[in-house]
């Protein structure tokens, strides 16, 4: 598990560079590595890979995961390990999440999305350790669920009310990303916007930039409204004043390229105004 959990992740991590819409073409050959100072063989091809193509395959205690799921899944964990290398995370804290396709609501009909699990560290996630919550909070536990050590799993009350708000009101977007750069959440903690002094801003100014007052842990269901009010119903940034960005996507892939240059821009601007 370990091993193709790597695997999978080195993968992915290609594939989340290029979220910004950029093509990636791999080179596919079953012979052996070419030197380089050697001319790559006629034979060998080339084909433009699918995210779907490296999905591994299910696991047996995971084959109760519909292919939907298990992809989506694949994909957070992936998510997961490289936020944790970009060092975006707090511990245990901070969310990533998205949300399951309307194939895979429960028996009552109720949208659901993956969220971690409560107590592991983003470098710890794996695809069958992530909880499928529905959007009141209930926590979805599979008949095949009960191999993991704490089945059911702990949802951190602050990530289920940001995180629940956003896929109950913003069908366009499938993924949020929530963590805690140092300078970005520094430029959270300050009267200072967004500058448009980088071409980074620029990529992150176009995405829509809100801004939500400190109103606490968020740990209230009532300051969703507040929250999706000062989102607006375009905006794919909300920097949460005195707390931390957090970014929506139509998937994964836009989430973390809008994180990425979100905070390389806050980067920018924190050393740019320190040297003035």
């Amino acid at each position: 598990m370990m091993m193709l959990s790597t695997r999978v992740s080195l993968l992915w991590a290609l594939l989340f560079f290029l979220g910004s819409g950029m093509s990636f073409t791999f080179a596919l050959s079953t012979t052996a590595a070419v030197p380089a100072t050697a001319t790559a063989p006629a034979t060998r091809s080339t084909a433009t890979a699918k995210s779907t193509d490296l999905v591994p395959p299910q696991p047996s205690h995971c084959q109760h995961y519909s292919k939907q799921e298990w992809d989506l899944r694949c994909t957070l964990a992936v998510a997961y390990r490289v936020a944790h290398r970009h060092d975006w995370h707090m511990n245990i804290f901070n969310h990533i999440t998205v949300r399951l396709p309307s194939e895979t609501d429960n028996d009552d009909n109720e949208p659901m999305f993956l969220i971690n699990n409560y107590g592991l560290g983003f470098d710890e996630i794996t695809a069958s350790s992530l909880l499928k919550v529905t959007l009141n909070g209930t926590v979805i536990t599979d008949g095949n669920d009960s191999y993991m050590p704490g089945a059911g799993g702990r949802v951190f009350q602050p990530g289920y009310i940001l995180h629940s708000a956003v896929h109950k009101s913003r069908p366009d977007c499938h993924a949020v990303w929530h963590c805690h750069p140092i300078e970005t959440t520094a430029l959270c903690q300050t009267q200072t916007q967004l500058l448009p002094i980088s071409q980074e801003a620029l990529l992150a100014l176009k995405k829509g930039i809100s801004v939500h007052p400190f109103e606490g842990s968020a740990n209230d269901v009532d300051e969703q409204p507040r929250l999706l009010a000062n989102l607006g119903p375009t905006n794919q940034i909300v920097l949460l004043a005195n707390h931390g960005p957090m970014v929506l996507g139509s998937d994964l892939k836009e989430a973390f390229s809008t994180m990425w240059f979100l905070t390389r821009a806050c980067q920018y601007q924190v050393q740019a105004m320190a040297a003035v």
